[in-house]
């Protein structure tokens, strides 16, 4: 009878573990990231603050980002070099952009974005500071 209270009670156990490890994420479909390096030919497709499309001020710039984790920006009469790196932070993957430069419109890229997707045609970009609302877009020909 004992083996039978012993039994019945590790069933019970085994079945509430199986049924725990389940998980309502398990439907959550989070988009997949790329973790490759971009490579050469990116232009900004998409740049914008609250309240404002900023966009045209990157027209005529080309982004490189080389998997040694440099970054080279060139156009409209200008070269740039910088970093950029893809990391996690807190279960969240962000993309750090560090140009070198002294030129607002561009140093307004040097941020830790939150990436939402990032493919080899797309890099889709948001600011990790929620309340600023920044959007940063980079696509590939």
């Amino acid at each position: 009878m004992k083996a039978k209270s012993y039994l019945s009670l590790l069933l019970f156990c085994v079945a509430l573990l199986t049924l725990s490890a389940c998980s309502s994420d398990d439907d959550d479909k989070s988009p997949e990231i790329s973790t490759a390096a971009p490579g050469a030919g990116w232009k900004v497709s998409l740049f914008k603050e609250p309240g404002e499309d900023k966009t045209a001020d990157y027209s005529g710039y080309t982004f490189e980002f080389a998997d040694s984790g440099t970054i080279k920006l060139t156009g409209n009469n200008k070269a740039v070099s910088g970093i950029w790196q893809q990391f996690q932070n807190d279960g969240v993957t962000k993309f750090k952009i560090g140009l070198n430069v002294q030129d607002k419109d561009l140093e307004s890229l040097n941020h830790d974005w939150v990436i939402v997707a990032k493919t080899d045609k797309l890099i889709s970009l948001k600011d990790d500071n929620s309340s600023s609302n920044e959007q940063l877009q980079f696509t590939k020909n």
